[in-house]
């Protein structure tokens, strides 16, 4: 039996594929603007995104100080980011290097 106007299978799965892809990339797009506005001139040189996973944003910090003062302010910086993309349940600060 045929049907018509029926699309090839790879046709489908090439779409749904390229679907999720600009899902993903505007998603992180927005947190990326959302980081720019969020954090003062002086925070971004000590920070930047790191992933976003399962709910969780990830912030590298580049020093103890900045990390110590980050996760004093987390609950103000969260509510910021969820206006904006409410996906983020949780934020996690962690030290590292900031190419």
């Amino acid at each position: 039996m045929k049907f018509k106007n029926m699309k090839p299978i790879k046709d489908v799965i090439s779409q749904v594929v390229e679907n999720l892809s600009l899902g993903k990339t505007d998603l992180y797009y927005k947190i990326q603007l959302l980081w720019e506005e969020v954090f003062s001139k002086e925070e971004k040189k000590h920070t930047t995104v790191r992933e976003f996973h399962e709910g969780t944003l990830t912030i590298q910090v580049d020093n103890s100080a900045y990390l110590f003062q980050m996760n004093l302010k987390r609950a103000k910086i969260l509510e910021r980011f969820q206006q904006g993309v409410p996906e983020i349940k949780t934020i996690l600060f962690k030290m590292g290097n900031i190419k």
